[in-house]
């Protein structure tokens, strides 16, 4: 219910500080979403969750030193 996501104030104080304090140089941006719908609350979420999970480890925990290796690879050989 829109309603309901629209009237939760902690809910609502989350995003505003995640956008005007975790992220003051871009809390002016128009692309943020806006907070009003169980929809974008989910779509937020779940950017959130992969930027911290699935993201953040391709990035950080690359697979060359095992990929690289040929003999890993025996498709390479």
């Amino acid at each position: 219910d829109p309603s309901a996501v629209c009237s939760d104030t902690e809910l609502q104080a989350w995003y505003n500080e995640s956008i005007n304090v975790g992220h003051a140089d871009l809390r002016h941006a128009s692309w943020w979403p806006k907070l009003t719908t169980p929809e974008n609350l989910t779509s937020i979420l779940t950017t959130i969750i992969w930027l911290a999970s699935t993201q953040h480890a391709a990035l950080n925990f690359g697979q060359y030193p095992y990929d690289g290796y040929v003999p890993a690879q025996p498709p390479l050989m």
